[in-house]
């Protein structure tokens, strides 16, 4: 036998330069490194089927559906019977304080009730909900008794409150909820005001979201700055992002009150279905 001793370096255990299976190893590295993504997959027992995603729209579905049915509005008719509200849309109002926001929701939410539909007011705002009750009623020009029985107002203070308002009111399937008010819902999951991340996971995905998926319309309430400065909500873009209509009240110097007629102008600061534009 031939001796090959001067020509091949024994396998010491701790070298593996050596040892049989390095170059095998080495060239299966070299495979699945000149791998595609998709042979990784494949290789690992995926499949197209185990690997699609939740939520995948069916695109001839898509391509036969109706799409008046949310691109066309429907609500808070003004006198000229133009509508400012999408059905199952989100529509943030923001503006100064009492530049008649909650006034503006309360006005919307009669014009439901006189066509049949219901209401939900969540007040964490703690306004006096006999006033809020009021002005639905005296907007609506119906019997009470009616309108007792399509307006629920309700009144939270804290997360606790809030997550049980919101499996009931999905039950419920109210026509519009009005969330009263943004900041007041960043205050009770503790989200910061400036912080994307905190609106975005705690009150659109955890309320706003939610309710919406009920088939409700929401309409939200917040605040821009004192002064009035600035067209957006104060605190992070996403509330403005994510409504699906941004409306800016601007009451100007004849503002309205109770008891005291005046005017106030509406600024569509964003519009994705188009029609108020």
């Amino acid at each position: 036998m031939q001796d090959d001793s001067t020509t091949r370096k024994p396998f010491d255990g701790l070298n593996m330069s050596y040892h049989p299976q390095t170059a095998w190893i080495h060239e299966q590295e070299a495979k699945m490194l000149a791998m595609t993504a998709r042979d990784k997959l494949l290789l690992a027992g995926h499949h197209e089927h185990s690997l699609r995603p939740e939520n995948l729209q069916d695109t001839a579905q898509l391509l036969a559906e109706d799409t008046d049915a949310y691109t066309k509005t429907k609500y808070g008719p003004r006198s000229d019977g133009f509508r400012i509200i999408y059905p199952n849309s989100h529509t943030a109002i923001y503006g100064a304080p009492g530049s008649g926001k909650t006034l503006l929701a309360s006005w919307i939410a009669a014009s439901i009730i006189r066509e049949g539909g219901t209401i939900l007011h969540i007040d964490a705002d703690d306004n006096h909900a006999a006033v809020l009750a009021q002005n639905v009623l005296a907007f609506s020009g119906i019997d009470a008794d009616q309108v007792a029985k399509q307006l629920q107002i309700v009144q939270p203070t804290n997360k606790t409150d809030m997550d049980k308002i919101i499996p009931w009111a999905i039950v419920k399937e109210f026509t519009l909820i009005i969330v009263d008010s943004i900041a007041s819902l960043e205050a009770f999951t503790g989200s910061e005001e400036n912080s994307a991340t905190d609106y975005v996971a705690r009150v659109y995905m955890g309320v706003i979201k939610p309710l919406k998926a009920s088939g409700a319309t929401v309409i939200s309430i917040d605040h821009t700055t004192k002064a009035g400065a600035t067209r957006g909500p104060s605190g992070s873009i996403q509330k403005q992002a994510k409504a699906d209509v941004a409306l800016h009240l601007d009451p100007g110097e004849n503002h309205f009150g109770r008891a005291r007629a005046g005017n106030a102008t509406v600024y569509v600061d964003k519009d994705r279905p188009g029609s108020l534009y």
